[in-house]
């Protein structure tokens, strides 16, 4: 970044926050949101696919549906530890090289839980499935809130999480007729294992790093230049430094010799101070200015996830159980992703207009009266199906809330640290959801009883969401 010289330049004295968040939507950027959607689209058909073939496994491996809550949960586990433990790296390393490793373990573990012949194989395939999922979503939405402008991030987060939303439908919809196709379920897994892999290498050529994060990380890095010239915001000659502070220092494992900075230092004490750097986000989530809202979105975030993935593990069986036809079933699992799509169009208006808070509440409580609607509704086609569409839409619009509450919360060097660990901590709740579920079935409980019972998370989200405005920063 050198000296400001002709017109065109983004402006003496500007950030990069500030050229980006000044500029319009190029469509550059447009294509690089696109290709981040894609990474969500595929978290979602992966995650939805397990659910969907739970019934044909059944009667291949002539087991009850219970003995599965733990294959259900294994992916959800596999979240668990790669958001909060891998994900942030993606602060450090950077957003693309992490988010594309992560979709080749996704791809590898998806392709093997077709040889499993067992529960125990299966779930040790879903666990490694879980910890590329964990680390490609936090990373894919980070990345997509710091490409485009701020005044955009609602928008963004909505249509970048529409992506899982439309993953989970596709693996609805198309499960029946690809399970035909194939002559079992491993068809479901051949086309989710190969996805990821012609999408991986789509994005290797394609997908930018993020110019916000190399701001922070690594001032002066030729990345950022072409950048700001590929989305069409001008030349970079004049930019300066993020406020928040300098050029980050250059690394310390060297050549002696051969051009780099230091002789001394040692692989072990460089994989040291990156373990560091990478974990100093951390401890930044439990500053003063931020526990409140870290604990609330945690907690908030949580209960909601229970909700949902306890419907994306068990609604196909559940709807099985009340007499749908294995193919509706399939297919009505789906409308929670669809209500899903259209809470989050909604929460996008909301925000539009100012009243985020306001769509968070609005969601929830549209949540609770779905669920009270299983009470009081014959579980025949067309009522459930809207009930069903309009509690997709309360979980859908909470959790595009949610998202975006907490990307605006966090700054850029910790974006990705905030949203992997409250990922990743709602992933305890998301991981425990499908045993909870099978444990109900399995002591005797209906599918009426098990929805129903959802009106508890659902109360505990609503009331961490009150509390909310009461503790977020001031920024």
């Amino acid at each position: 970044m050198s000296a400001p010289s002709a017109a065109g330049t983004v402006g003496a004295g500007r950030t990069v926050d500030a050229v980006i968040d000044g500029g319009k939507l190029s469509g550059f950027q447009m294509a690089a949101l696109f290709m981040c959607t894609l990474v969500l689209f595929l978290d979602g058909f992966d995650i939805q696919a397990m659910s969907l073939v739970v019934t044909p496994l059944t009667q291949e491996w002539d087991l009850a549906r219970e003995n599965f809550s733990g294959v259900l949960s294994a992916a959800n586990f596999g979240i668990l530890f790669s958001a909060p433990l891998i994900g942030p790296f993606g602060d450090h390393f950077g957003r693309k090289p992490v988010t594309l490793c992560a979709l080749l373990v996704v791809a590898v573990s998806t392709l093997a839980a077709t040889t499993a012949t067992n529960v125990e194989t299966l779930t040790f395939w879903r666990f490694l499935t879980g910890l590329g999922l964990g680390t490609s979503m936090p990373n894919a939405y980070a990345l997509a809130t710091e490409i485009a402008p701020a005044r955009l991030r609602s928008a963004v987060i909505v249509g970048t999480g529409s992506g899982v939303a439309a993953g989970g439908m596709t693996a609805g919809f198309t499960a029946p007729w690809l399970m035909q196709l194939g002559g079992d379920w491993r068809t479901v897994f051949y086309v989710g294992g190969v996805l990821p892999l012609i999408v991986c290498a789509v994005l290797f050529f394609a997908l930018p790093e993020s110019p916000r994060l190399l701001a922070v990380r690594k001032w002066g890095d030729p990345r950022i230049a072409r950048f700001l010239e590929r989305a069409q915001l001008g030349e970079p000659q004049s930019l300066i430094p993020p406020d928040r502070g300098v050029a980050p220092k250059a690394p310390a494992f060297t050549v002696s010799g051969q051009g780099f900075p230091g002789a001394t230092a040692s692989i072990a004490g460089l994989c040291r101070r990156r373990l560091v750097s990478a974990t100093a986000p951390v401890a930044g989530l439990f500053r003063r200015e931020y526990l409140g809202a870290t604990l609330l979105l945690w907690g908030s975030y949580s209960m909601v996830a229970f909700v949902l993935y306890l419907l994306i593990g068990w609604l196909p069986a559940l709807l099985d159980g009340v007499g749908w036809p294995l193919a509706a079933a399939q297919r009505g699992a789906v409308l929670i992703q669809l209500g899903g799509i259209v809470g989050g169009i909604a929460y996008a208006l909301y925000v539009r207009k100012g009243k985020p808070h306001h769509a968070l509440i609005a969601a929830l409580a549209l949540a609770t009266i779905s669920i009270t609607m299983f009470w009081f509704t014959p579980p025949t086609y067309l009522v459930w199906s809207l009930v069903l569409t309009a509690l997709g839409a309360g979980v859908g619009g909470a959790l595009f809330a949610l998202m975006a509450v907490a990307g605006g919360v966090y700054p850029p060097a910790m974006r990705a640290t905030g949203l992997s660990y409250m990922i990743g901590v709602s992933r305890v709740a998301a991981a425990v959801s499908p045993l909870v579920g099978g444990a109900l079935l399995a002591l005797g409980y209906g599918t009426m009883a098990v929805l129903g019972l959802l009106i508890v998370p659902i109360t505990l989200a609503a009331l961490s969401a009150l509390l909310l405005p009461r503790v977020m920063p001031q920024q």
